[in-house]
């Protein structure tokens, strides 16, 4: 597959990780995305603050893995929340978090100060990976989609289809 036109600048600083998307957070990209939040867990960091106001385009894909790691957060936290921050989000991924019911996994700010990174930022331009790999990654979103509500199984039935189809060869 192509390389997706998407790269991450990441902050650590454990407890707390700020990673600023810049570009197309899409399907292509996702192997990526969770190689860096893995990364980011193993490094001792249990709150995640995304930067999206570079963002021009979030798909499912990346959604459906944001929606799970605020759901396992959830689980393990004392409080029962997530500790997910989305920063600067425009209206299109705002839109898109509300119309698959996810949008209440996150606490949603606007604030530029936080979009000021630090001179210590990791790039991680994101690469191009295997059909296999993408789909795999995309699968898994949205299955974790459709298992969050009705109408996210209905919407979601003919990818996941797909998808299982293509992964059975």
């Amino acid at each position: 597959m192509a390389a997706p036109d998407c790269k991450m600048l990441v902050c650590s600083d454990p407890p707390r990780a700020v990673l600023r998307i810049v570009g197309r957070a899409t399907a292509p990209a996702a192997p990526d995305f969770l190689a860096v939040l893995e990364r980011l867990k193993n490094q001792g960091n249990e709150c995640f603050v995304f930067e999206l106001s570079g963002c021009v385009l979030m798909d499912s894909t990346i959604v459906g893995h944001l929606a799970q790691m605020a759901l396992r957060q959830a689980e393990t936290s004392a409080n029962g929340k997530s500790r997910i921050l989305l920063v600067n989000p425009g209206e299109h991924i705002l839109t898109l978090l509300d119309t698959i019911y996810v949008l209440d996994l996150f606490q949603v700010i606007q604030d530029q100060e936080i979009a000021k990174l630090g001179e210590d930022a990791v790039v991680t331009d994101c690469q191009s990976r295997s059909r296999e790999e993408v789909n795999r990654c995309c699968l898994d979103a949205h299955r974790a989609l459709a298992a969050l509500a009705p109408d996210n199984a209905d919407k979601f039935q003919d990818v996941i289809r797909f998808l299982e189809a293509e992964a059975k060869g």
